[in-house]
């Protein structure tokens, strides 16, 4: 699905905030260079677990994106926690890597250094297309693909486990028949990109 977009629309922009813009082949050559570094510099493999902290960027698309692909289970951490919000969803997640931006890395404290951290703001060129291609694994649809966690409005947050095929069956059905988004129409979200309404429908 991915590679058919890309193909069908490679000179369209994916991708707008604020003056930055990002075409639909940008953003496939990002991914292809970001999950070539998260293997080959972070270990990252099929089942690792990656989350991702941080304020609406292509780089939060981008390494979703990339750790996807590699068949690992993005935990994706909503950016206004607190930090015993954002220390409960990483005791539980245990994840293989932590990517995200200085600000919301700073909120969770000392616990960063239990964990390896790619930074946004201080690693800019591990996002960039930099002609590294990677080979991804073959994923199955009752393959886990998200840890999504609960806003903990009314306690601590709650994660749950979707898979690939449901995960992409539903965000399908919903967007023609909630939202009744066409192919070329524009989503705008001011949703925090954490939070389910935003990383998901981005």
């Amino acid at each position: 699905m991915f590679n058919a977009n890309i193909a069908k629309w490679a000179s369209r922009e994916f991708l707008v905030l604020g003056d930055r813009r990002i075409t639909y082949e940008e953003l496939k050559s990002c991914v292809e260079s970001t999950a070539y570094s998260m293997q080959t510099q972070c270990g990252i493999k099929q089942g690792d677990r990656v989350a991702i902290l941080g304020a609406n960027s292509p780089e939060w698309v981008i390494s979703f994106f990339a750790a996807t692909h590699l068949g690992a289970i993005v935990a994706a951490l909503n950016g206004w926690w607190t930090e015993t919000e954002i220390r409960h969803a990483l005791e539980l997640t245990d994840p293989s890597l932590v990517v995200g931006d200085s600000r919301r890395l700073a909120r969770a404290g000392s616990l960063m250094d239990n964990f390896q951290v790619i930074d946004f703001d201080q690693n800019p060129l591990f996002f960039e297309n930099s002609g590294n291609e990677q080979e991804y694994p073959d994923l199955n649809e009752d393959d886990p693909a998200l840890i999504l966690y609960t806003s903990g409005t009314t306690g601590i947050p709650k994660g749950i486990v979707r898979d690939v095929g449901g995960h992409i069956v539903a965000l399908k059905w919903t967007m023609k028949n909630i939202y009744n988004i066409d192919e070329n129409d524009v989503w705008w979200s001011a949703s925090d990109i954490g939070w389910i309404v935003g990383h998901s429908y981005i």
